[in-house]
């Protein structure tokens, strides 16, 4: 599974090919899009890194374990700055939860589209939780 910076790198790339429509904003969080079609693009619709389909169809696990203080724009100190997976200090507690949680992305069909329909959507399960909405993506280093 990649770690979430390469994860995110792909996504990047569907989410450059969305365009608004003269007078509305870019909604690049419901990506992939085209001002003639206000839904999701064809499927397989591939995007400037080759990866397809990367929002709304199930979440992603990746390499990450789950930390509040990630920031989107990748600017947390903490988080390792040569894009690997972030799988230190893993501990997760809240009211709710406690334990290992890692991270998925990318949305899922079964949850609600508003939020979540969108490739850089960030959520966390425990990493033995199954499924019909959960899935991962295979990636393989690019310089081996």
């Amino acid at each position: 599974m990649p770690p979430v910076r390469r994860r995110e790198s792909a996504a990047s790339g569907v989410l450059r090919r969305c365009k608004s429509s003269p007078g509305h904003k870019a909604r690049l969080r419901f990506a992939p899009c085209s001002p003639s079609r206000p839904a999701l693009s064809p499927l397989a619709a591939r995007g400037q890194t080759g990866s397809c389909d990367m929002s709304g169809n199930a979440f992603e696990w990746v390499q990450d374990c789950w930390h509040n203080s990630y920031k989107e724009d990748g600017m947390e100190d903490a988080a390792p700055a040569d894009g690997s997976a972030w799988e230190s200090s893993c501990s997760f507690r809240n009211r709710y939860f406690s334990g290992l949680r890692m991270v998925q992305r990318g949305g899922s069909a079964l949850a609600p589209a508003f939020g979540y329909a969108r490739a850089l959507v960030r959520h966390h399960a425990p990493p033995k939780w199954r499924g019909d909405d959960r899935g991962f993506r295979l990636a393989r280093d690019p310089h081996p």
